[in-house]
């Protein structure tokens, strides 16, 4: 017990004590013991307090006193100093956020230079599978997670007492810097993490002011998967000046079918490059003749995933990409449908 709060509990059973009669024999003093004394004449009631009274009323405002001074030098709740991350978004907040000494474990993702933008910086740090088994024996005090990731092992931490931090998916601009911010508060960095946001916002307007004219762009991914309304990738086309060709089809992401596609195709398109463990059937899909055809006579852009998997600072450098690559098109419109053979 510090001292300041031992004088509280020392004052606190002084003023407990049982009362002393206010008032001498014939006062107007209640029958009863020392603790239910009650002065009840008026004499007694208006007198001036007597010296224990005044005593008391002094221990009293000690106690407040000391009371106040024990909570306002309590130390907050100590940042975790042992933190693992599961998710290939928090891994990478984490890298930027946190000194190595108190990360445990990411994800192995964060080593893969497709995925990861911090892949250079992870040597000598675990990784790990999202498995609770990796977790567990490295005795962690915070474990960061996507809100959609490995459920089984967020249960499981939990149930042992083990804090979880989940992540949204961002949508815009402002999910980033909300889980920029979460991650930061979370780990008692908020300079850090305002340093972060600082940049990602300079690098987001340092691209070009998007123009009047909006080619529509698709991005397209292994599996004929694409993101729609309501996405990430969404608002870095908005911000780089084109209009979301998969907007109109989707909300959140999904499958474009490649013969619509094909029957009404975008402006532009956009694929990422190819990742170290992409399945190869999904592969095909990008071999497709119909989607080869179209990449021969569209505008194609490849950007790396790393930049725009997760919502990062980096994201900005998505969108300077896209931004330079719209100012490079010509002047076109909506293609028309090839003509049936």
């Amino acid at each position: 017990m510090t001292a300041a709060k031992t004088l509280a509990y020392e004052a606190f059973q002084l003023e407990v004590s049982p009362l002393r009669p206010v008032g001498g024999e014939g006062q107007g003093e209640v029958a009863g013991t020392a603790d239910s004394t009650i002065a009840t004449s008026p004499d007694a009631l208006c007198a001036p307090p007597s010296p224990p009274l005044r005593r008391r009323g002094r221990i009293v405002m000690w106690a407040a006193a000391a009371l106040a001074i024990a909570l306002s030098c309590a130390p907050a709740a100590a940042a975790p100093q042992r933190i693992a991350s599961i998710y290939l978004c928090s891994d990478q907040l984490l890298l930027r956020l946190a000194d190595r000494a108190r990360i445990v474990s990411i994800n192995r993702f964060a080593a893969d230079p497709s995925f990861s933008n911090e892949a250079g910086t992870v040597a000598g740090i675990p990784l790990n599978r999202g498995l609770a088994e990796e977790i567990l024996p490295l005795n962690p005090d915070l474990v960061i997670a996507g809100v959609f990731t490995a459920p089984a092992t967020k249960a499981m931490l939990r149930r042992l007492g083990i804090a979880v931090l989940e992540l949204p998916v961002e949508e815009d601009f402002a999910g980033i810097r909300d889980n920029i911010r979460r991650v930061a508060k979370a780990i008692g960095e908020e300079q850090r993490g305002e340093r972060l946001v600082a940049e990602l916002d300079r690098s987001v307007a340092a691209a070009p002011a998007p123009g009047a004219r909006r080619p529509e762009l698709m991005l397209y991914r292994f599996g004929g998967y694409s993101q729609g309304r309501n996405t990430l990738s969404h608002a870095i086309f908005e911000r780089a000046g084109f209009a979301n060709y998969a907007a109109s089809r989707l909300n959140g992401v999904g499958r474009l079918p490649l013969e619509k596609i094909v029957s009404d195709p975008p402006d532009a398109i956009l694929l990422g490059d190819e990742g170290t463990e992409r399945n190869s059937l999904s592969a095909e899909t990008l071999a497709h003749p119909a989607l080869r055809k179209l990449r021969a006579t569209l505008p194609t852009l490849v950007v790396p995933d790393r930049l725009w998997l997760c919502g990062l600072a980096n994201t900005g450098e998505a969108v300077r990409r896209l931004a330079a690559f719209r100012a490079s098109m010509p002047d076109i419109r909506k293609r028309a449908p090839e003509p049936a053979r």
